[in-house]
């Protein structure tokens, strides 16, 4: 298993939500194969603790966590302009968040995103990828 690297960037990784209905976060655990696929990019969750049942945290739990970034992943293959844009747009009234105020947010859609085996490899470096676009 990747460990997190010490000092990669806090990484909030989340399910993109509904347009205009960020209400809760659907993170995604550190011990779970995107977790781990995180720490390999060089990220380290931001979401640093075991939860049962559904990873879900309020928002205010997110602004508390205050993560260096925020990469949001939206599984459902494409995803249009205008909700790509609308789902960003409601993480950015999140000011507080220094990851809002710096820019650091950004959303990758796909099928590919669920890690299976050779697509496990490509999540990683897309990752890897967004991590250093989005600076540190």
């Amino acid at each position: 298993t990747a460990r997190p690297p010490k000092d990669g960037p806090s990484v909030l990784l989340c399910m993109a939500h509904r347009p205009g209905q960020l209400q809760v976060v659907s993170f995604m655990r550190r011990n779970s194969l995107h977790g781990r696929v995180l720490n390999a990019a060089g990220g380290r969750n931001a979401a640093d603790f075991d939860v049962t049942g559904v990873p879900e945290m309020s928002i205010e739990k997110a602004i508390e966590l205050d993560p260096d970034m925020i990469i949001i992943l939206a599984f459902a293959g494409k995803l249009s302009e205008d909700d790509r844009a609308a789902i960003i747009a409601d993480w950015q009234k999140l000011t507080p968040l220094k990851a809002v105020r710096h820019g650091r947010i950004s959303l990758l859609a796909g099928r590919h995103l669920v890690p299976a085996a050779r697509r496990t490899f490509r999540l990683v470096d897309e990752l890897r990828q967004e991590i250093a676009r989005l600076g540190h």
